[in-house]
């Protein structure tokens, strides 16, 4: 599955570091054995297998819309975590009553929604009181790739950016989540640094460039010179890439009357 390695590679290192300390790679959710978590959009179910034994013998449900990536999380998914399970689902009509949740997270889905503030709302309605939300994004126009020729580095990485259909989505939380009605909006950074290629390379830019080439965003010539120069840089250990993603988080306010 094409889409289920790309989610791979863009998300390896933080689940490396997820498995290692999953207390502190989580710490923004404040998980804690009882509560009840959805993971929206959940893919292949690689965060929710690292978050399910923190909340255990609560509940750790993943939704995703796209079947075929449900069934590969069920199948990569331990017999043994029997706090752990997956649905299909739209985001936009969650099949859970009001308030089901302690604990609602996202990551790397916004920016693939048409209407992602729709969504944000009905993750709220499946949130408890006091509940919390954290989504993760990437802020996909700061990312830093280094190029011999610095004109064409940047202006792949603009390109990359456009590519995605909300590729400055992380900018527009912090304001959005406090509009839609949720309390102490905080927001982290968190900086990734590649030194090799990787499957960030394999999975990420390599398809990028291909896909730009084909639509005439960059020459064909140009994406032979990136791709070639990026090999170069990294074989005589001279690479670079740098991104940064953000988790954003916030509090459901206490029902009114009380």
């Amino acid at each position: 599955m094409v889409y289920a390695s790309l989610l791979a590679a863009t998300r390896a290192q933080e689940l490396d570091e997820a498995r290692r300390d999953p207390a502190t790679a989580f710490g923004a959710l404040a998980l804690r054995p009882g509560l009840r978590l959805l993971d929206v959009g959940c893919g292949t179910g690689d965060y929710l297998r690292v978050m399910a034994p923190l909340v255990a013998p609560g509940e750790a449900t993943g939704t995703d819309l796209s079947t075929q990536l449900i069934e590969r999380a069920r199948q990569l998914s331990s017999v043994d975590q029997t706090n752990l399970s997956f649905r299909v689902a739209d985001v936009y009509d969650l099949p859970f009553p009001d308030a089901s949740f302690d604990r609602v997270t996202a990551t790397q889905l916004m920016l693939h929604l048409s209407d992602p503030w729709t969504a944000l709302d009905e993750m709220r309605r499946v949130l408890a009181p006091e509940g919390r939300v954290a989504i993760a994004e990437w802020d996909w126009d700061s990312t830093c790739l280094a190029v011999t020729d610095r004109d064409l580095g940047r202006r792949f990485t603009h390109l990359l950016c456009d590519q995605m259909h909300h590729g400055l989505i992380v900018r527009e939380l912090t304001w959005r989540l406090a509009a839609h009605g949720f309390e102490q909006v905080e927001v982290v950074p968190r900086v990734q640094i590649s030194r090799d290629l990787g499957a960030a390379f394999e999975w990420l830019i390599r398809p990028a460039t291909r896909e730009l080439v084909r639509t005439g965003a960059l020459s064909e010539a140009d994406g032979t010179r990136l791709l070639d120069d990026l090999r170069e840089r990294a074989a005589t250990g001279r690479y670079f890439l740098d991104r940064t993603y953000y988790v954003a988080t916030a509090v459901t306010g206490l029902p009114l009357g009380r």
